[in-house]
């Protein structure tokens, strides 16, 4: 067997060597030497283990350490072979002459200057509140702020009626999550904000597309199909520009409150 007297010479080379280590360094020594061609079989756990004098592990884990190394790769059901040696490559050989791409250094003088900041900070009366866990729905004054926004726009609305989201998505989720339970259905154009659709179906709702016709969002249409359908209620978006946008008509809808 030649992996036991290439076992053999390194035992003698390395007395105080690992027994795992000795059955790798042994394969490596037979396919530097030749003696183990790419290819092929080498002999089984069990079967080396007997030859050596060694527990099965202690092959197991020497023909493991051969195949980190790249020596070796193991096939299920047909055993363990030799692999063809991977010869280095030199990635720059061939690439002709090097170029020279300058001298590459941190700009640390760009860096804001740190007391400036603090110092700046420091002159916030509100530092302290800002710091701190907010309240689930805003600061009073940032809902204050937004009840004016709102008045500018015919929207008279209190604000402890108003909510402070961290945008169109996280609102959306919330007035779902906020008004409708698992099973209900929202009528929306099928042309609608796709995220509503999202949405609603990992709460559970069904949103039930009018097929984008305006005609349909007529009250007396869609108080049809809510009592066909048990509707819980619409989405209808503002009217925006758009190639794929659809818009109810002026006054459609004037019925859907009955829903």
């Amino acid at each position: 067997m030649k992996l036991l007297r290439l076992y053999q010479d390194q035992a003698r080379e390395h007395p105080g060597e690992a027994k795992y280590m000795l059955v790798a360094n042994a394969i490596a020594q037979g396919v530097e030497d030749g003696c183990l061609a790419p290819g092929e079989s080498l002999p089984t756990h069990r079967e080396l283990a007997e030859a050596l004098g060694v527990t099965i592990g202690t092959v197991s884990r020497g023909y493991a350490e051969a195949a980190q190394r790249g020596l070796t790769v193991g096939v299920t059901g047909r055993g363990t072979f030799v692999t063809a040696p991977c010869h280095d490559v030199d990635v720059y050989e061939g690439a002709g002459r090097m170029h020279d791409l300058g001298f590459i250094a941190p700009f640390e003088y760009l860096n804001p200057d740190l007391n400036e900041a603090v110092a700046e900070l420091s002159r916030y009366a509100d530092l302290k509140e800002l710091s701190n866990y907010q309240q689930p729905r805003g600061l009073l004054r940032h809902r204050e702020a937004g009840a004016h926004w709102a008045g500018r726009y015919g929207l008279a609305v209190s604000p402890e009626n108003l909510l402070v989201c961290a945008g169109a998505q996280h609102a959306l989720l919330t007035v779902l999550a906020s008004l409708f339970n698992p099973g209900d259905r929202i009528a929306a154009e099928q042309l609608s904000y796709p995220l509503l659709k999202q949405l609603a179906r990992r709460l559970q709702a069904r949103p039930d597309g009018s097929g984008g016709d305006a005609a349909r969002f007529a009250g007396s249409g869609l108080s049809g199909r809510g009592h066909q359908r048990a509707v819980s209620d619409a989405y209808l978006p503002e009217p925006h520009a758009g190639a794929d946008s659809r818009v109810p008509p002026p006054g459609a809808g004037g019925d859907l409150p009955a829903l």
